[in-house]
């Protein structure tokens, strides 16, 4: 992972929002004794106006706040838990990444049920096993 410096106006950062990688340009920066924030433009955005995104953090870029959405109808876009990174590459180790995780959980969700299921289909089978023993027990015609 490329540690994220000082950014400067005009580079360019990526960030995965499924199912897209979308690419932004730095064009402004807000200077803080905590630590920089970018002003990045959405060069991806395709609903008419770029959105001006405010990101910041350490050592990782994460969303702070749509510039210019007043009713925040973009925001699902840019802020999804995932970060800013100076390269595609890292924005698509990170797609990887998420959707590796993902997968691993369904399958992992799969196998519970599996063995929950295969633990009711044994209490069932003991059940009726234990039924027709105590038919047989006491006589009962099965008629």
């Amino acid at each position: 992972m490329k540690k994220i410096q000082n950014l400067s106006i005009g580079q360019n950062l990526f960030k995965y929002a499924k199912p897209y990688i979308l690419k932004y340009e730095v064009v402004g920066i807000r200077e803080y004794a905590e630590g920089n924030q970018y002003e990045l433009k959405c060069l991806s955005c395709t609903h008419g106006e770029h959105c001006l995104v405010l990101v910041g953090g350490r050592p990782k870029l994460v969303f702070i706040q749509v510039l210019n959405d007043e009713y925040g109808k973009e925001d699902h876009w840019h802020n999804d838990k995932t970060y800013f990174w100076p390269t595609l590459r890292e924005a698509k180790l990170e797609a990887y990444r998420k959707s590796l995780g993902f997968h691993e959980d369904r399958v992992k969700n799969c196998q519970q049920a599996l063995s929950s299921a295969k633990e009711a289909l044994r209490d069932l089978e003991n059940g009726m096993y234990l039924l027709e023993k105590e038919i047989k027990e006491l006589g009962i015609d099965e008629e």
